[in-house]
C-alpha cells in the first residue's frame, strides 16, 4: 500500500467499478428488472455506494488530521465540495427529467419497471416541492424522509426525488462531520475517541454512517508498524483477495436468513432505510479490507480503464440518472421490438456513452470549480513552500511553541524546497 502522505491511486479505480456498478443497477432495475437476481455483484448498487462511503472516510481522516483543530474551515470546504456539485446536478436533472417523465413511465411500462413506474409517478406528483427541497440544499442537510438519519416524516420520499442518487451526498455530508469530530477528538484525549468510537457503534447501528466509523479505525491501523508488514510480507494476497471475495459472498449470497440481513447489529438511534441491508455493510467493509491488504488487487484497480472511470467517478453518479431517464428511456422505447434483453442493452450502451461525454462536462464546468472553491476558502498563513533562509521562518514557528521547548526547522530531503507540512518540532 503507497505511502499514506501520497494520493492512494488505487482508490480511483475502485471507485470508477463502483460508479460503474451503480449505473448498470439502475439501468438493469429500470429496463431488465428480471435480470437483476441473474447480475448479482455485477449490478450491487448499494454496495458500491459502501464503498464510496468507506473511502471517503478513509481519505478524510487522512485529509483532517493535517489540521485537526480547523473544524470549521474544513467543514466548510467540505460543505461547498459537495454542495456546489448537487445543486448542479439537481439542475441538470430537473431541465432533463421533468420533460421526459412520462417517456420514462413509458417505458417503464414496457420493461415491467415498477420501481421506475412508481418514481416517476411520486415525482410528478409534487414536482414543485422536491425540486424545491434539493435546490434549498434541504435534501443535502436533512436527506430525504426513508434514507435520512432521522425519520422526518414532511420531507419527500426517495421514490420521488428528481435525481435519487443524491440521497448519498446526506450521509456523505454527515459523515464528514462525524470524522472531522473523531479526528478532533483523537488530537485532545485519545480516550474521548476511543469512547466516541465504540459508542458510535450502538449508536448509528445499521445506518450506513456506520462505516465512516469502520473507515476511520481502518486509517488508524493503516500507519501501524504491524498492518505495514502485514501488506509487505508474502502472505498479504494470501489474505487480502480472500477478504475480497469473501465481502462479495456476504454482498451477494441470497441465503442469509432474513433476521441476519436486517437484525444481527444494534439498531441504532438513527434511522435505517428498509431497502437497506446490514449484510451488505459487513461485505463492503469486509471487502475494503482485503483492497487495502493485497497488492494484485491494487494493482489491478491501478490499470488505465478503472483510473479513468474513477476521476470522472462523482461526475458520473451525478448525472447518470437524468440521461437515463432521457436517453435511455428513448432507446430502450426504440429498440423493444428487438426484444427486452437486446433493448437494454441498447439503452445501457447507450446512456453510458451519454453519461461518459456529460461527465466529462460535468467535471470541468462544475467538479474542478467546486474543488478549486473549496481549496481557496483559507490559505495558509505562511508559504507553501520556501526557498529562501530558514532562519527567517524560526521566529514565526517558535512565537507559537510553548515555553521551555526549542524549535528545529529542517528539511526532510536535503538540497529540496521545504514544505511547511515537513516542519520538524523536537522538544528538548
Amino acid at each position: 500500500m503507497p505511502g499514506l502522505t501520497r494520493r492512494i491511486t488505487f482508490f480511483d479505480g475502485l471507485r470508477g467499478l463502483a460508479a460503474l456498478q451503480v449505473v448498470v443497477h439502475h439501468y438493469t432495475l429500470a429496463f431488465a428488472p428480471g435480470r437483476i437476481g441473474q447480475l448479482r455483484f455485477a449490478a450491487d448498487g448499494e454496495t458500491a455506494v459502501y464503498l464510496f462511503f468507506l473511502m471517503s472516510g478513509f481519505v478524510l481522516t487522512q485529509s483532517f488530521e493535517k489540521a485537526p483543530r480547523r473544524v470549521g474551515v474544513n467543514l466548510l470546504r467540505r460543505v461547498i465540495r459537495l454542495g456546489l456539485p448537487a445543486l448542479a446536478a439537481t439542475l441538470l436533472a430537473a431541465a432533463l427529467v421533468l420533460p421526459a417523465s412520462d417517456l420514462a413511465h413509458r417505458a417503464a411500462i414496457a420493461s415491467g419497471s415498477d420501481w421506475l413506474r412508481q418514481s416517476m409517478e411520486a415525482l410528478m406528483e409534487n414536482p414543485l416541492r422536491v425540486l424545491a427541497a434539493d435546490v434549498s440544499g434541504l435534501s443535502l442537510l436533512a436527506g430525504y424522509s426513508d434514507t435520512g438519519l432521522i425519520a422526518a416524516p414532511f420531507l419527500s420520499a426517495i421514490d420521488a426525488a428528481i435525481n435519487p442518487p443524491l440521497w448519498s451526498l446526506h450521509i456523505e455530508l454527515w459523515g464528514s462531520v462525524w470524522v472531522l469530530l473523531l479526528v478532533w477528538l483523537r488530537d485532545r484525549s485519545n480516550l474521548l475517541h476511543a469512547v466516541a468510537l465504540l459508542g458510535s457503534v450502538f449508536v448509528f447501528g445499521t445506518n450506513p454512517l456506520v462505516l465512516f466509523t469502520i473507515a476511520c479505525l481502518y486509517r488508524q491501523l493503516a500507519r501501524t508498524n504491524r498492518f505495514r508488514r502485514l501488506t509487505e510480507g508474502r502472505m498479504n494476497n494470501a489474505i487480502g483477495l480472500p477478504l475480497i471475495v469473501c465481502g462479495i459472498l456476504l454482498c451477494t449470497i441470497s441465503l442469509i436468513p432474513p433476521a441476519f440481513q436486517i437484525g444481527w447489529m444494534p439498531t441504532g438511534l438513527l434511522q435505517t432505510s428498509y431497502w437497506l441491508h446490514s449484510h451488505k455493510l459487513l461485505g463492503a467493509a469486509v471487502m475494503f479490507a482485503g483492497v487495502l491488504i493485497a497488492p494484485f488487487a491494487q494493482r489491478m484497480l491501478d490499470l488505465g480503464l478503472p483510473r479513468l472511470l474513477g476521476r470522472l467517478s462523482f461526475p458520473i453518479y451525478l448525472v447518470h440518472w437524468p440521461v437515463m431517464i432521457t436517453c435511455g428511456s428513448f432507446v430502450y422505447l426504440q429498440a423493444r421490438p428487438l426484444g427486452e434483453t437486446a433493448a437494454a442493452i441498447a439503452a445501457l450502451a447507450a446512456g453510458m456513452a451519454i453519461t461518459f461525454v456529460c461527465a466529462i462536462g460535468f467535471e470541468y464546468l462544475v467538479d474542478l470549480p467546486a474543488i478549486r472553491a473549496s481549496r481557496a476558502l483559507v490559505r495558509d498563513d505562511l508559504p507553501q513552500r520556501v526557498n529562501g533562509d530558514l532562519a527567517a521562518l524560526a521566529p514565526a514557528r517558535a512565537d507559537a511553541a510553548p515555553d521551555g521547548a526549542v524549535v528545529l526547522i529542517q528539511p526532510v530531503n536535503p538540497g529540496e524546497p521545504l514544505a511547511l507540512d515537513q516542519l520538524a518540532r523536537i522538544r528538548l
